[in-house]
């Protein structure tokens, strides 16, 4: 979903052990975390409130003698659009068409002509709420980034069992709430042998009395989703943030040195999802007869962008202490396209 603006989160619902208060809304503006390897974003604490309120941590996720962004966040600072996205709304990726034959109820039908890529399907519509002058945070965030990191990974005298990686940390700068969503997640990552082909499909059907989710062409595994939030309760489904990065110099002199082995890895694409190359690649796949996808493992998370625009910052900036890079900067280069990565670096 990055190529359409958003951070899609996978694992909506989250850590259900954080507050009560957070797991009811979902998400908030002002979230300090990280994307995990299992596709949800880990919570930490909220830079907007004190570390008494109930959006907070009672304990260890909120850095001592934490003090809130000043001045508070006041409702001209953030632009609600509460309508976003309409009941029945359909997000696809590159490569992915669908007709729809029914809006209430909602029935539509999916074709796939990409090697990976995903769908999100919002019955009840969406939400969004985003901070107007992103900017406004970045001394803040400037101030108190090594703390952060520290936090997480300890400080140069020792490392945490869990470390967050240089660049993957973020400040939650705009949430899309919804009350149900519905995923289709392809190729499956797992043990399932994958042979690619093309005009893969699948279809969604509201009225269906058991699962929504019914795929057409058989042997290509999808990994489908269905949830709805608790009564009164909402999902952050999308989010978009300002990522931040430690120079060399200022990680290796307060931040603990992080294992090659521990540091939180991406899949990336190598073939673009369309296109003479992906051709190309999906014809090699046929010659084969199958081949197995890498399998994520507890070291690889997903892939986002911003981990390596604020690396080739820092190195383009040797004099700079860290950098901070909001999706918003980079989102509309994307034109709605899955780059591979040495599309994006190139």
């Amino acid at each position: 979903m990055l190529s359409l603006g958003h951070a899609g989160v996978y694992h909506v619902g989250g850590n259900i052990n954080r507050p009560k208060y957070h797991i009811a809304q979902g998400g908030f503006l002002g979230d300090v975390g990280w994307l995990n390897e299992r596709g949800s974003f880990s919570y930490c604490f909220n830079i907007f409130y004190p570390p008494d309120h109930p959006i907070q941590y009672t304990k260890g996720r909120v850095p001592q003698n934490f003090r809130p962004f000043e001045p508070p966040l006041s409702p001209v600072d953030v632009r609600t659009h509460p309508n976003y996205l309409p009941p029945g709304a359909i997000l696809c990726t590159e490569g992915v068409r669908y007709s729809q034959s029914s809006a209430s109820p909602l029935k539509a039908e999916f074709i796939v002509n990409a090697q990976e890529g995903a769908v999100l399907v919002l019955p009840d519509g969406a939400t969004r709420e985003e901070l107007v002058n992103p900017s406004a945070i970045h001394a803040y965030v400037n101030e108190h980034a090594v703390t952060w990191y520290q936090l997480f990974n300890g400080d140069n005298d020792g490392t945490t069992e869990n470390p967050v990686a240089n660049g993957t940390l973020l400040v939650v700068t705009s949430v899309v709430r919804a009350k149900s969503w519905v995923m289709a997640i392809f190729p499956f990552q797992g043990n399932n042998v994958v042979q690619y082909a093309k005009n893969v499909r699948f279809k969604y059907d509201a009225e269906a009395i058991r699962y929504p989710w019914e795929q057409i062409t058989k042997w290509h595994p999808i990994n489908y989703q269905y949830e709805r939030a608790a009564e009164g309760e909402v999902g952050a489904v999308l989010l978009g943030g300002l990522s931040m990065a430690l120079s060399p110099s200022l990680w290796s002199n307060n931040v603990a040195y992080i294992l090659l082995d521990s540091v939180q890895s991406c899949p990336v694409l190598l073939v673009p999802p369309m296109g003479l190359n992906e051709r190309l690649q999906r014809i090699t796949n046929y010659m084969r007869g199958a081949i197995e996808p890498p399998i994520l493992d507890d070291s690889q998370g997903h892939f986002h962008p911003s981990p390596i625009i604020l690396q080739i910052l820092l190195l383009s900036n040797p004099a700079a202490s860290m950098g901070v890079v909001d999706d918003s900067i980079w989102v509309p280069h994307l034109n709605k396209r899955v780059l591979t990565h040495p599309e994006f670096v190139g």
